[in-house]
């Protein structure tokens, strides 16, 4: 994506998706409506794991057992040496940090008052 001139993007990170979908409404209640609130996982694509749960052997043999493209067997050993994998540690969607990014698209005249409500909710700029 391109912005426009005049136009300028904010990255605000939340680690709370509630905070995240507050701010994002408390944006479009005054007007902004260029903005989207996407997940940050370490694992770049999530999904293999939804259906199956994340314990040493789905995620060393997940790959052509059942039948993911995503990643393959050469990848597998790599993934379960995450210490998430060993029950020892939290989750990673429960993970410390911010796991979720809002991002907005505004003009320079509105870009202030954007900034404003973001940090009212909690985010970091």
């Amino acid at each position: 994506m391109q912005l426009e001139p005049g136009e300028r993007s904010i990255l605000a990170y939340f680690s709370d998706r509630q905070q995240a979908q507050e701010a994002a409404l408390a944006l479009k209640d005054v007007g902004y409506l260029a903005l989207q609130i996407d997940g940050i996982s370490r694992y770049p694509n999530r999904l293999v794991y939804e259906s199956y749960p994340v314990n040493l052997s789905s995620m060393v043999l997940h790959g052509r057992e059942y039948g993911s493209q995503a990643y393959g067997l050469d990848q597998g050993p790599l993934m379960a040496a995450d210490p998430s994998v060993s029950g020892m540690s939290s989750p990673a969607e429960s993970a410390p940090g911010y796991s979720y990014l809002l991002t907005l698209v505004t003009g320079q005249d509105k870009f202030d008052t954007a900034l404003q409500i973001l940090k009212q909710h909690g985010a970091t700029v």
